[in-house]
């Protein structure tokens, strides 16, 4: 993934808006679902690497990542990801992962 310039890491980076929000799925046995509402991609890269339980439609969050970030190139990866594997979290999680690594080295640097 080529690193993103400094204007994207800071879209990347920042917090969205309360209209513009994704939303995943805690499941627990005892309370049940319980709706976690993010505003920022490492707050949904933070989930989907710590808590197992938690779920998301990733299909969904590639349309978020897409249209709301604005990573087309991470949302392009995230596409080829969905289109061959059952299970994309691993995938997913490993793509967010270098993204937010690429944006915090780019914005150190400015």
């Amino acid at each position: 993934m080529n690193p993103p310039s400094e204007e994207l890491a800071v879209r990347i980076t920042r917090e969205v808006d309360w209209d513009e929000r994704i939303e995943g799925a805690l499941f627990d046995p005892g309370p049940g679902e319980m709706v976690e509402r993010l505003f920022r991609l490492e707050d949904v890269y933070n989930l989907l690497s710590g808590l197992p339980n938690f779920q998301m439609d990733f299909h969904g969050l590639k349309n978020w990542i897409h249209g709301v970030i604005g990573d087309e190139e991470l949302a392009d990866l995230m596409d080829e990801v969905l289109s061959r594997s059952r299970d994309p979290r691993q995938e997913t999680v490993l793509l967010l992962g270098e993204r937010l690594q690429q944006c915090a080295q780019v914005l150190r640097e400015k």
